[in-house]
Order: structure tokens, then C-alpha cells, then sequence
């Protein structure tokens, strides 16, 4: 794209997790939803990943953008690993996109009808530091559903719009400017809480529950869950960087201990539905997971929040 062109009224990241099968329904639904718009749509797409890369040839609208060797950049033998890499693919994607508005969504994250509408109708009327939307889920399964509970209980359909204290970085959206003015806080790797909290003071976070997403995660085993729970906990443990050493031990014993209060506040948020009773003891036997890597992570923490094996995509 020429860079001194005229920017894109809206600039779309799609975060790599899940696969190309996910990529391609998610840039199926935005290629309906971008019907008549001016938008950049970019994949970040290391080179250990060919199978994401073959799809430019179905997508020719979209940039598949190498990103290069992002395994160099990342220790394997961390536990956190996985999650490192889709920050630094957020981020890279940040780098590269462009648009008076950017919106970021992860694979497995399908857009439903209106999505882009509902963005750049939240954005005539707001001068918000980040606006965010909702997530739904396709899963029927109680794991698949016990998964989603536990990551978007405070974003689910049916939530109110306005102010918000959180939203997810699997649907938000922020003004180009507004972004780049917080570079410092994701340039490495973007770090939802820490980005966030940056974005929040420029303006605040707004939701917009008609900005809604359906999330259509692979299936996956007992043992891939629970990992991922312990692991994604502990990358999220790193991150909040309490303090010295003894904060740090007070903060993981809390973590620990009020895991299955949380995972019990997640089932309050989700309500009495089917899927949620199937998803009840997955939901607690996540959250403990989750508080258990978490633990783990604020003893492994730098007191700055810095983690160890992060760099520059």
C-alpha cells in the first residue's frame, strides 16, 4: 500500500491463533462486512507459518504481512510461549496497519453482521481511548464453553454499552493517533492490561455491545486446556509486575487462594443457560488453573512487569 496515499477509514489487524482454517472464516465474514468500505486488512504472518501465508492467493484484498522469524525471538522452553507470539504478532500488525480507525480481532474470532458498522457508528460519537465489543460463542461443548466463560466473562452479549473498566483485545478498536501515542507501551508485544490502561487515560474505555464477535475455537483436549489455563495465567501473572518480592508473594497467594471465587463470579456473569451448567466444573477447574500459573507468574515477575523473553517482531 502506497504510504502517502490517503488512510483507510478503518485499519483491521487479524491476530494468528488458532490456524488458517480460523484466518479464512474470519476474512470471509470481513470480506462481506467490508463491502463498500475503504479498509486495510492485515495478517502478520511469520515465516514458520506457510500454511496462514498460502491464503493471499484467496485473499488478494488482504496484506499478509511476513513478519519474520518470530521463533527466534521467543524461548521455548517458556511457558508462556504461545501467548508471547500472539502479542508480538498484535503488535507487528499495529506497526504495519493503516487507518483512521483500527480495529483488532483474533482467528477465531468471526465478526457477526454489523460489526464494522457498529465500529463507525461508535466512533462518530465518541472521542473514547478505546471502544470494545462483545463476545459470543459457537461451542456447544463444556470445555470449549468453560474456555470462554473464563476469558470473556465481563464481555459477553447482553452487556451494557458505555464506560467500562476492561475490554477485550480480541474486539477493540482505537483511533490511529490515539494508538501511536501509547507506542511505548506495545511496541514489543501487545500486553491487553498494560496497553489498556494507557488507551484508558486518553480518554477512557468504552464498550459497544453492537460490535459482537463469535468465537469458533478449535476443539481441545482436557489436558490442552488445563495447560493452556496454567500457562495463560502465568504470562498474565508476569505482566502485572506488583512490586517488590514481598508484594509479589502476598499477590500470588491471592491469586491462588480466590481462583475458584473467580471462576464462580464467571458462571454468575455467564447466567443460567444450557452451555454454562455443562461448562460449570471446567470453569472452576480452569480458574484454578489459571490461579495457579498466575502464582507462579508474579513470582517470576521483574519488579518493573517486564518479562524475560520478549523482542521487537
Amino acid at each position: 500500500m502506497d504510504p502517502v496515499a490517503p488512510l483507510p477509514d478503518l485499519g483491521i489487524v487479524v491476530t494468528i491463533v488458532s490456524g488458517a482454517d480460523s484466518v479464512r472464516a474470519c476474512l470471509e465474514s470481513l470480506r462481506r462486512e467490508c463491502s463498500g468500505r475503504r479498509v486495510d486488512i492485515v495478517v502478520p504472518v511469520e515465516r514458520e507459518r506457510p500454511d496462514v501465508a498460502v491464503l493471499a492467493a484467496e485473499f488478494d484484498e488482504v496484506r499478509f504481512v511476513d513478519i519474520g522469524p518470530v521463533d527466534a525471538e521467543v524461548s521455548n522452553d517458556d511457558p508462556c510461549a504461545e501467548h508471547v507470539r500472539y502479542d508480538i504478532r498484535r503488535a507487528a500488525g499495529l506497526r504495519r496497519v493503516r487507518g483512521r480507525v483500527i480495529v483488532m480481532l483474533e482467528d477465531h474470532g468471526v465478526p457477526q453482521p454489523g460489526f464494522l458498522a457498529a465500529v463507525e457508528d461508535a466512533w462518530r460519537r465518541s472521542d473514547a481511548g478505546a471502544i470494545g465489543g462483545v463476545v459470543d460463542c459457537d461451542a456447544e461443548d463444556g470445555i470449549r464453553a468453560a474456555a470462554w466463560i473464563l476469558d470473556f466473562y465481563r464481555h459477553l452479549p447482553g452487556s451494557r454499552p458505555g464506560p467500562s473498566d476492561v475490554l477485550t483485545d480480541v474486539a477493540v478498536s482505537f483511533r490511529k493517533e490515539t494508538v501511536d501515542a501509547v507506542a511505548p507501551t506495545w511496541r514489543s508485544g501487545y500486553h491487553e492490561p498494560r496497553v489498556h490502561a494507557a488507551l484508558a487515560a486518553r480518554g477512557g474505555l468504552l464498550r459497544a455491545p453492537a460490535m459482537r464477535i463469535a468465537q469458533r475455537r478449535p476443539p481441545m483436549s482436557a489436558t490442552a486446556f488445563l495447560v493452556e489455563r496454567w500457562s495463560w495465567g502465568r504470562h498474565f501473572g508476569r505482566g502485572r509486575g506488583v512490586g517488590r518480592p514481598p508484594a509479589r508473594i502476598v499477590a500470588a497467594i491471592i491469586a491462588i487462594v480466590g481462583s475458584p471465587v473467580f471462576g464462580l463470579r464467571a458462571l454468575l456473569y455467564a447466567g443460567l443457560a444450557r452451555r454454562t451448567i455443562r461448562a460449570a466444573p471446567w470453569v472452576i477447574v480452569g480458574a484454578v488453573a489459571w490461579g495457579l500459573g498466575e502464582g507462579a507468574g508474579l513470582l517470576d515477575a521483574r519488579p518493573n512487569g517486564e518479562r524475560k523473553t520478549f523482542a521487537d517482531a
